[in-house]
């Protein structure tokens, strides 16, 4: 091979090299592009700044929870809300005011039981109680409304219809009260409470033919029970009736059977028997 031919040689295999370095360049750059492309059509944000140097992101390793500042101030109101919460729990008030109507404390005992109505206000209990208060302390207007949502909230109890008829009878709104018991009887007609405090109600308001026969009918269901009860001061206007005074003639005599029949014991024959 010549001289001539070795340069002609040589310049393609440089030649050849040149292009071969283009491509690889070119390739690279390609790539680039593309990879840029890729995270700016999907948000991702590139991993160097504009000097090339690589962006690193530290994530913290624990995240706790926002805790928003409370002031001092408010911090006590709450406590002090969940204490009230606490000292208005229906049983614990409801002891309380027992405890207060046994130590004649009806003032006590009517604003615990209101106070307690205020976190409580459905409570049929509370109602029942506050309206006792409100009935031992004579204001009967006012046991009047308390017995009367006591009845909204438990249509059903005929412990609040017979103590709505009593607030009633004591502001002498008597035929209230009959219209009151004889409600009670539609839905409970067996009722002894009922049928009892008709005969007081009628006799109150002067219908002596009525009290006289619930009377009777109070009778059939108490027996020799009724003596006790009959001394309430509602009989008065029929007391000396001989109606009256005939039945409570048959009370008197079921009672001494009753009593007769509880001291005859049989004699226990023990002979021959182990104790």
């Amino acid at each position: 091979m010549t001289e001539k031919q070795n340069k002609k040689h040589m310049y393609k295999r440089l030649i050849f090299l040149m292009i071969f370095a283009a491509l690889i360049v070119g390739g690279t750059w390609a790539i680039n592009i593309l990879k840029e492309q890729t995270q700016q059509s999907s948000g991702t944000p590139a991993k160097t700044d504009f000097n090339g140097k690589t962006i690193r992101l530290h994530l913290r390793k624990s995240m706790s929870p926002f805790q928003p500042h409370i002031p001092e101030k408010e911090q006590l109101e709450q406590e002090k809300t969940k204490n009230i919460w606490k000292d208005q729990d229906p049983a614990k008030v409801l002891f309380l005011a027992s405890q207060d109507m046994e130590n004649g404390d009806f003032p006590l005992a009517e604003d615990r039981l209101r106070t307690a109505l205020v976190f409580h206000g459905r409570n049929v209990k509370i109602y029942a109680l506050l309206g006792k208060v409100l009935y031992y302390q004579e204001k009967y207007k006012e046991a009047e409304a308390v017995f009367r949502q006591q009845v909204y909230l438990a249509p059903e109890d005929p412990v609040s219809m017979n103590n709505l008829s009593a607030a009633l009878a004591k502001q002498k709104r008597y035929h209230e009260a009959i219209s009151t018991l004889h409600q009670l009887l539609k839905s409970d007609p067996s009722s002894v409470s009922a049928i009892f405090n008709l005969a007081g109600m009628y006799a109150r308001s002067g219908d002596r033919k009525n009290a006289l026969i619930y009377f009777q009918k109070s009778y059939e269901l108490l027996g020799h029970r009724i003596l006790f009860l009959s001394r309430d001061q509602n009989f008065n206007a029929i007391r000396q009736t001989p109606e009256f005074i005939k039945i409570l003639e048959k009370a008197k005599k079921d009672f001494q059977k009753a009593k007769t029949a509880d001291s005859m014991t049989p004699e226990s024959n023990t002979a021959g028997k182990v104790k």
